[in-house]
């Protein structure tokens, strides 16, 4: 529980909380550079110099969750616990078990090692973590001792080893670092100690060592040592240095090296336990209570019930005494206690009354009568003693008193006053005034004074005389009431949570959730918005409340934003904005009003912001912003903007403005307008829980199952136990899952009951496999609870078959006695294998994994998870008889159906190529093909089309009209009949020409032809006539018609004309006389044609130009 202690005159607030921690706060100061470093360090070192036994206040909003942890509380011998652990090391430390002087029914472990080692280790885990966090509460016992403990870490393949000396230095034995914290760090008392190695990296341990929860680090290193242990040890570590300390608990985590800002460590090991309280909640006259106290002493007092104006559904009781004394008090106490603990809340009604109330005790024969008086003195009437707090206490407000008597020596009585549940009394003193009674009593005792006061609660145990270290109050009378909240805890969009928000003003907004990055396992809304405005807003309120609270934990993301976010209320007919600024400054958009904080609000560390209105009037509405749940608003305004909506949204209000934010959860309560002092927030936000909390531990999960349908997987176990449990804790499988307590058989999927003996299930192991019925994926939690109590463990899995595929086709295959086939291929792929993929060619097919080792089967293995990724397979027909074959490529693998894969082809007698007649040399003149010569050529028994090619120069035919570079002749069943082919020299460059005329086709030896030949370019052929013959050609160029003339008859059926590539082209002639010819080209294409004719017997030729 957290008080803050206000000092009269000086403002300065001192947070304390039960367990002597004094905890200094720096306002939310914007710190940059070296000057936050150094506020940091300054922090550290408070915190070691006061021997701080928790650096984190359990009811801070920014609290993080609880870890993960498994832990000894030093109830038992670690050998005796629950995990056990082992001896490690030696045996030479004393272990013994003794009572917490301070904490009620708490024990801790007391160890003393002088010159022979000796510790404890945990079991080895199993898994193997990468990364692991230890926290110890430890004081030194015999200070004269070297060293308290040790703390030996072996992680993943790294370890160190942490030696706490008497000294107050730290030092890590295996990487050689350390810190000497001799002037801050007292040993002699209670600190805690947490050590992380995160060995993730699998090459090194990074080693941190914090102090009292403090979430900065006193040492960090680097660790290269290596081991092949996994657990960690403490105690005795090294033989010749002594040891002496007293343990009070030991709690790790597995599940990651964590920071004190990362996880917490649960309230029951931080706070003392809530007392045996009996408790007056001042709903009633005490008279009227239950139990029911009685009047005595008088009845001079007045007494009434008023409303609390602060904490909402609180009454208090007001008090008012003057001449004639009145007080009320418990029955006689039976069996009679011999100490008791009182603890009433009081402030002054009116301060100028001499008191506030007496409390006034009688226990076990002794008795005293404290008096609260109003100028701050605390006096005890029978014993004499007496503590003037006026400069400190400020009787106006709320104050907690906390009285207690100690008279089991039976000879006197020990009387203590604590103040606002310091763990420090302001007043101590011994009674031996007399009484034969068995009571407490509070109100005016003592006639002549005046007394006028309000009184919260007045709680009592009589168990024993407990100071605030020992016992707490419940926070059902040290806090306000939780509100009524509608909670939006930023595990998924507002627009997908439930009840879910709906965009508005825009879309401008980006939203997305991600993961805290210091709060194990809370996601966060991150919110960036620049030009267009975009927000989310709840639904209509119905029906419409006249007085709205909202509470937003946010931080900036981006400081260069000009705003974190808005905050638009539109409440029973009025409507204010909040703007958040990263400047620090906080302003009301509607009502004009605003505050700069900029000196002590830092917007880059998570802060809370309420915002409350109140429209009850009808007539305006009252606005107030409260910073980080502190009581007293930072801003207060009045609103008369109207608005006919009732809702609020938040995000990007303004289009130009630059937003930018994270957000942790938004709560609201429609309720009612409430200040931080009159509703707090959940639980799950602030770690604010109550006593010891029910829990259950297990796994979080398990390796994925595989399982081959018909046959369950075998079982995986996992252990579970839990701790402050009220009713049985049962473990209820999946759809699909079985458990068994034996991992061989015993196997069911009902629901498996433990019950607790004395709130305790110790751990068992139990077993869970893969059974379904059908083939699917199987994936859910095997789900623990005991009442609201749950937790998962998750688990994945699949039912299979094993699934053989192939992909393509083969056409038939084709080859010759003496050869084998060109092959083939097609890819084959598996899944869920349990062996080897087998395939088989049929007779006289060949298979290959790689095309050129052939064989009649191949063996695929699949991988680990019994797949076989997409391969390639090779086949080929090799036969060595003529003849057709078909059959079935067949794909096998252990429970599989079967895969076949046709296949067919045939094997025909070896290919031949024959060649009948010769070819002579070649002789032409530049721009016209020589004269064509001529041969056969046929095939046999061929796999493929039979080729022919002539080298450059050279042109053949099959017809002596289309003349190519080469043929190629497609055989009929195999073969080629024999086939006349016509040759042609027609280069269009002068010189000698040879080569070698080629014959293939597939898996059958090529023949070859050898040509050779000339090109005469010394005759040159002209554009208009050859002189010597007055040939003429006319017009040139032409576009149409061309005149032929010469000085003899033209022989008319040898005129011929040719492109530049020798092929003959198509063009009508018309003889005008026996000397001329007229030539329609107009159906030609634009180019270079030559022109042949026939005079006297001599070829003429002669080139004209189409156009």
């Amino acid at each position: 529980m957290m008080k803050w202690v206000q000092h009269v005159g000086d403002n300065k607030l001192m947070e304390k909380n039960q367990m002597n921690e004094v905890i200094y706060t720096i306002g939310h100061k914007k710190l940059n550079g070296i000057m936050k470093l150094i506020a940091n360090l300054f922090c550290s070192l408070v915190f070691l110099s006061l021997g701080i036994t928790n650096a984190t206040a359990q009811d801070d909003p920014s609290q993080p969750l609880v870890g993960d942890w498994t832990i000894y509380n030093a109830d038992e011998l670690p050998d005796a616990a629950d995990p056990a652990w082992s001896a490690s090391n030696g045996s030479g430390t004393v272990w013994s078990i003794e009572e917490d002087p301070v904490r009620l029914g708490n024990n801790i472990l007391a160890l003393d090692g002088a010159d022979a080692s000796g510790m404890f280790k945990t079991a080895d885990f199993d898994p193997v973590p990468t990364a692991v966090t230890v926290v110890m509460r430890v004081k030194g016992k015999d200070l004269a001792a070297d060293r308290l403990t040790d703390i030996d870490m072996h992680i993943n393949g790294f370890r160190d080893q942490l030696n706490i000396r008497s000294n107050g230095q730290l030092t890590l034995q295996r990487s050689g670092a350390s810190v000497d914290l001799s002037g801050l760090l007292n040993p002699a008392k209670w600190n805690i100690y947490r050590m992380t190695i995160d060995a993730s990296s699998g090459t090194e341990g990074i080693v941190r060592v914090y102090l009292n929860e403090n979430p900065f680090p006193v040492l960090t290193a680097t660790t290269t040592t290596t081991t092949s242990s996994n657990y960690f040890r403490f105690g005795d570590g090294n033989g010749s240095p002594t040891y002496s300390a007293y343990v009070d608990y030991v709690s790790y985590d597995v599940t990651g090296a964590y920071s004190p800002a990362e996880t917490r460590l649960p309230n029951e090991l931080t706070k003392p336990p809530v007392g045996e309280w009996t408790i007056y909640h001042a709903d009633e006259l005490p008279d009227a209570a239950d139990p029911a106290w009685s009047a005595s002493n008088g009845s001079g007092t007045t007494w009434s019930i008023e409303a609390d104006p602060t904490r909402v559904g609180n009454n208090v009781l007001v008090m008012d005494g003057s001449d004639a004394s009145g007080m009320y008090k418990t029955s006689d106490f039976d069996p009679v206690p011999t100490a008791v603990t009182v603890v009433m809340r009081v402030k002054a009604k009116d301060l100028s009354a001499d008191r506030l109330t007496d409390i006034d005790m009688h226990i076990n024969g002794f008795r005293d009568q404290l008096n609260i008086r109003s100028n701050g003195e605390l006096s005890l009437q029978r014993s004499g003693a007496s503590v003037d707090l006026s400069e400190t206490l400020n009787v106006a407000q709320w104050n907690v008193y906390r009285m207690t008597i100690d008279a089991s020596s039976g000879t006197e009585g020990i009387v203590k006053i604590y103040l606002n549940e310091s763990p420090y009394p302001v007043l101590t003193a011994t009674t031996t005034t007399t009484t034969s009674s068995n009571y407490f009593r509070f109100g005016d005792g003592n006639g002549s004074p005046v007394y006028s006061s309000y009184v919260d609660y007045v709680s009592y145990d009589v168990t024993g005389a407990y100071s605030p270290e020992q016992t707490r109050l419940p926070n059902e009378v040290t806090k306000p009431p939780v509100g009524d909240w509608s909670i939006y805890a930023a595990d998924e969009l507002p627009d997908a949570a439930d009840p879910a928000w709906s965009a508005s003003n825009g879309s401008g907004t980006t939203w997305t959730i991600e993961s805290d990055p210091l709060v194990v396992g809370n996601n966060i809304l991150a919110l960036d918005g620049s030009d267009a405005s975009g927000m989310f807003k709840t639904s209509d309120f119905d029906p419409v409340p006249t007085a709205v609270t909202v509470a937003m934990r946010v931080k900036a993301k981006d400081l260069t934003a000009d705003r974190l976010t808005d905050i638009d209320m539109h409440i029973n007919g009025f409507r204010d904005q909040l703007n958040i600024r990263s400047n620090g400054q906080l302003s009301l958009q509607r009502s004009g009003a605003s505050v700069d904080l900029s000196e002590v609000l830092n917007v880059a560390d998570w802060n809370v912001f309420r915002m409350t209105i109140d429209a009850s009037s009808g007539t305006e509405g009252i606005v107030k912003i409260y910073l980080n749940e502190n009581a007293s608003p930072v801003l207060t305004a009045t609103t008369t903007t109207t608005t006919s909506s009732n809702y609020f949204r938040f995000g990007d209000g303004n289009g130009s403005p630059i937003y930018s934010a994270y957000i942790d959860y938004i709560v609201h309560d429609v309720t009612g307008a409430y200040s931080p002092a009159q509703t707090r927030l959940p639980a799950s936000f602030t770690g604010d829980d109550e006593g010891p909390v029910p829990s259950l531990s297990s796994p979080s999960a398990l390796s994925s199952f595989l399982q081959h349908l018909g046959t369950p997987t075998a079982g995986k176990s996992f252990t579970v136990s839990g701790m402050n449990l009220e009713t049985d804790l049962t473990i209820t499988p999946p759809t699909g899952y079985e458990l068994s307590a034996l991992e061989a058989s015993g196997y069911s999927g009902e629901t498996i009951a433990l019950t607790p003996v004395d709130g305790v299930v110790s751990e068992t192991t139990y077993y869970v496999r893969l059974n379904a019925s059908e083939v699917g994926e199987y994936n859910g939690d095997v789900l623990l609870a005991s009442g609201e109590t749950t937790r998962a463990i998750s688990l994945s899995g699949l039912t299979v078959v094993p699934e053989i595929s192939v992909s393509g086709t083969l056409e038939s295959f084709k080859e010759s006695v003496s050869s084998s086939s060109d092959a083939q291929n097609y890819t084959v792929s598996a899944v869920y294998l349990v062996g080897d993929l087998q395939i088989t060619a049929p007779t006289n097919f060949e298979v290959s994994l790689n095309g050129s080792d052939w064989t009649s089967s191949v063996s695929i293995t699949p991988d680990d998870e019994g797949t076989v990724s997409s391969t390639a397979i090779y086949v080929r027909l090799n036969a060595t008889e003529t003849g057709s074959y078909s059959g079935d490529i067949t794909h096998l693998s252990t429970d599989a159906v079967n895969i076949n894969l046709a296949v067919s082809g045939e094997t025909i007698p070896d290919p031949g190529i024959n060649i009948t007649g010769s070819l002579s040399a070649f002789s032409q003149i530049i721009g016209r093909p020589s004269d064509v010569q001529s041969y056969t050529v046929s095939g046999a028994n061929l796999a493929g089309n039979l080729e022919i090619s002539v080298p450059t120069h050279y042109q053949i035919s099959f017809n002596g009209e289309l003349w190519l570079s080469s043929l190629s002749l497609a055989p009929l069943d195999g073969n080629v009949a024999a086939t006349t082919i016509y040759v042609r020299l027609n280069s269009q460059s002068g010189g000698n020409h040879s080569g070698t005329l080629t014959h293939t086709s597939v898996g059958v030896e090529g023949v070859s032809v050898s040509l050779s030949g000339n090109t005469d370019a010394s005759i040159v052929l002209g554009e208009g006539s050859i002189s010597d013959k007055q040939f003429k050609v006319w017009p040139n160029p032409t576009t149409r018609i061309i005149q032929v003339s010469a000085p003899s008859v033209i022989d008319s059926d040898h005129i011929h004309i040719y492109g530049l590539d020798g092929v003959r082209v198509i063009a009508q002639t018309r003889v005008l006389s026996k000397d001329k010819m007229e030539v329609d080209v107009s159906n030609l294409s634009k180019g270079v044609y030559l022109i042949e004719l026939l005079v006297e017997g001599e070829t003429i030729t002669s080139r004209f130009i189409k156009e």
